[in-house]
């Protein structure tokens, strides 16, 4: 028959005082208590079922014991509480004492330390009311079993079973070492696991409490080791990046097409619009029209622009060219260049950090730069001041036959008159621009946008039964009716699509597809730059997941043998038209951006005003694609496609990756041009649908661009 239940008389006079009670949540938060509240724990604690009376009152008083031990605890947190408090008006007054050099503290002073007196006054009563708590619980322990058997083992005959886990959970939870914890922590799983073993066999001698303490440590020292201790933290970092010269050429590079922006050209554009600005550039360019001043101007002004801002490199070491890279990249002299922020030349140096993963300095950059260029043939005295790419020293190198010509840093035109030699300027200072610049924003529909306003500003109807722009009727008190009209009287002196056509197949072997472009059969076409070109994207995105594992060393091998191919074919059609055809295809289309940037063309094309286009043109074309029914993906992707191909050609075309065989190049090339790779992939993606990350696709992109607009002119027709 079980043994009746009974209340020891010490333990029902126990309760917990209401100022404690609230300070003892945490061990209740912790299940230090086997899961119990305090009160019930303290009602409990004379009622195990055990079938000695002697046995059980002694329980009882472990279990107060217990309970007096985690109050203790509690107390002295509470002490170090008031302890911080007063260092903390410690502090506050030392550093007023220092502040007002021996004058009276203030109002504000003298209220923030009685704060911190009355915090630290508060927490010693908090832990004084827990201590005089913890004293009645000790007391109450001594009454119910004066010579009670240490905490953890129940007398049965002369077999002593376990009935604590044996962790002592104050040194549990000052475990500072992780391994000293996980020591612990097995130890008193063991134990757990002996007690729950025991007790189908004798459960008359396991104590629920000392069970539920087991328990309790187990919890504590995993709650301690996986937030309040010291976790073994494991990290991979990536190998580590060598630092190769051309990063100095990269950056001027990036800094070119920067400088060569839309931003940029409206900054300056509207800089010399400013009174006493205009007489000095009216002489640029002569035009047989009258009345065509304003278009001469911005004619004038546009070439001016790219001459000041297509950045060259350095002619010789004594003379430097105008626009030389190591003026530029001089911090004495970067950061002084008129309407250049400090912000600019920072900016560079930051973002070489970021690809790379080296700290730069301007003055570390001019070095690497000077030790990048190269002379053209040490041997030959002439060329002994010269430093070029090592790209075009090759090119020099194959030319050895034929002298320099022209001025050192100077004009060439009575060179190019007696046409002979090299002509030295064109060697040391080649402009950095790329025709795929143009390609994709004719292919954005910017020229042929241009064209459609031009011929109704003609009054030459739009084909088709109705005119979507009858409504443009430009008055001629708008500056902007005049500018269009030199815009138009000087088309016989620009570039015609069927001119760029021709360029684009031989450059690059691509074509345009539409009613003013013929079928061009070219002389000399790049049938594999696609190939070549895409698959080099392809290979980058595969590099790209490769170096973000740190658990490899991304292979730049396959890299740089598609750069080879890329730069192969590049410099196999920088030939005939290379060198002006894209200089004059860029200033023509600066200037259509411009005309179509101008705030009287929202009245006469109606244009998504909460649409964020990053430049004031890209929302007067797309509104134009709109009317006339022409592909209706959004020109920022084209332009986006012209400007990051620029860069990554750039970097293809002028490195001297025929000679170069170590793969570190051509992963720093990729690491430092990933932005610009994976825009031109998501970009292209989003013109034509095809994903280079999957594969390298060689269809021609004026197809796919057809196809798209089939399909859209399809579901349009529903």
């Amino acid at each position: 028959m079980p043994t009746k239940k009974t209340r020891s008389n010490v333990t029902a006079k126990l309760t917990v005082p209401l100022e404690v009670k609230p300070l003892l949540k945490d061990i209740e938060q912790k299940n230090l208590l086997g899961g119990a509240s305090i009160d019930f724990f303290l009602k409990t604690a004379g009622e195990d079922g055990a079938s000695d009376d002697a046995v059980r009152v002694k329980l009882g008083a472990e279990k107060l014991r217990h309970l007096a031990t985690l109050v203790k605890s509690a107390a002295a947190r509470k002490t170090a509480e008031s302890n911080e408090w007063l260092s903390e008006k410690h502090f506050a007054q030392v550093q007023e004492n220092a502040e007002n050099d021996g004058q009276a503290p203030t109002d504000v002073e003298n209220a923030e330390t009685t704060a911190f007196d009355l915090k630290a006054q508060e927490s010693q009563r908090q832990a004084n009311a827990l201590l005089g708590f913890q004293a009645t619980l000790s007391q109450a322990a001594e009454a119910m079993s004066p010579g009670a058997v240490p905490f953890g083992f129940h007398a049965q005959g002369e077999h002593h079973v376990p009935s604590d886990p044996g962790v002592d959970l104050e040194e549990v939870e000052e475990a500072g070492d992780i391994n000293a914890a996980e020591k612990l922590l097995h130890k008193a799983k063991r134990n757990v696991d002996r007690l729950t073993k025991a007790s189908p066999t004798v459960p008359e001698t396991i104590d629920p409490a000392a069970l539920a303490s087991a328990q309790a440590a187990v919890a504590n020292v995993l709650e301690r080791r996986g937030s309040s201790g010291n976790p073994v933290r494991v990290q991979l970092k990536r190998a580590e990046i060598p630092n190769t010269p051309d990063t100095a050429f990269w950056l001027k590079i990036r800094r070119s097409s920067i400088d060569l922006g839309w931003d940029k050209y409206d900054q300056f554009i509207t800089g010399l619009l400013s009174p006493g600005s205009e007489p000095a550039a009216k002489s640029r360019i002569r035009l047989p029209f009258p009345d065509v001043d304003p278009y001469r101007f911005l004619k004038a002004a546009t070439e001016v622009f790219m001459m000041v801002n297509c950045e060259t490199l350095p002619a010789t070491a004594k003379n430097p060219s105008p626009h030389a890279f190591d003026q530029v990249w001089t911090a004495s002299e970067r950061l002084h260049e008129p309407g250049e922020s400090f912000s600019e030349a920072d900016e560079d140096l930051a973002y070489a950090e970021r690809r790379l993963g080296h700290s730069y300095s301007a003055l570390q950059i001019e070095k690497a730069w000077k030790a990048y260029l190269v002379q053209p043939d040490p041997a030959d005295p002439t060329d002994s001041s010269l430093r070029v790419l090592p790209y075009l020293a090759l090119i020099r190198t194959k030319l050895g036959d034929q002298g320099l010509s022209g001025p050192t840093g100077g004009d060439d035109s009575k060179a190019i008159l007696a046409c002979s030699g090299i002509l030295r300027n064109k060697l040391t200072s080649p402009c950095l621009v790329e025709l795929i610049w143009s390609y994709w924003h004719e292919e954005a529909m910017l020229v042929q946008t241009m064209n459609a306003i031009s011929r109704r500003f003609q009054n030459i109807r739009t084909p088709g039964d109705r005119d979507p722009l009858a409504g443009i009727e430009i008055d001629p008190l708008r500056p902007l009716n005049n500018v269009l009209w030199g815009y138009i009287q000087d088309e016989q002196h620009r570039l015609t699509v069927v001119r760029r056509a021709y360029e684009y197949d031989h450059q690059y072997g691509l074509s345009l597809v539409g009613k003013a472009v013929p079928n061009v059969k070219g002389a000399d076409t790049r049938t594999r730059f696609l190939e070549a070109f895409h698959n080099l994207l392809h290979l980058c995105t595969i590099f790209f997941k490769e170096d973000d594992d740190t658990t490899v060393i991304a292979d730049g091998f396959p890299v740089l043998n598609a750069l080879r191919d890329v730069h192969l074919v590049l410099t196999q059609g920088a030939h005939n038209q290379y060198g002006d055809l894209p200089w004059t295809a860029r200033q023509e289309m600066l200037i259509q951006q411009w005309i179509l940037a101008r705030p009287e063309m929202r009245e006469f094309i109606p244009t998504r005003i909460m649409v964020a286009y990053p430049e004031a043109w890209m929302d007067r074309v797309d509104a134009m694609k709109g009317l006339m029914g022409w592909t209706d993906t959004s020109v920022l992707h084209f332009s986006e496609l012209g400007t990051y191909g620029e860069r990554i050609l750039l970097g293809a075309r002028y490195n001297d990756w025929s000679t170069v065989i170590e793969p570190e190049r051509a992963a720093n090339w990729a690491r430092f041009w990933r932005p610009e790779i994976q825009s031109y992939v998501h970009a292209y993606r989003a013109a034509t649908g095809i994903d280079l990350t999957e594969r390298a696709q060689a269809a021609m992109p004026s197809t796919l661009l057809r196809q798209r607009l089939a399909m859209q002119q399809r579901i349009a027709a529903r």
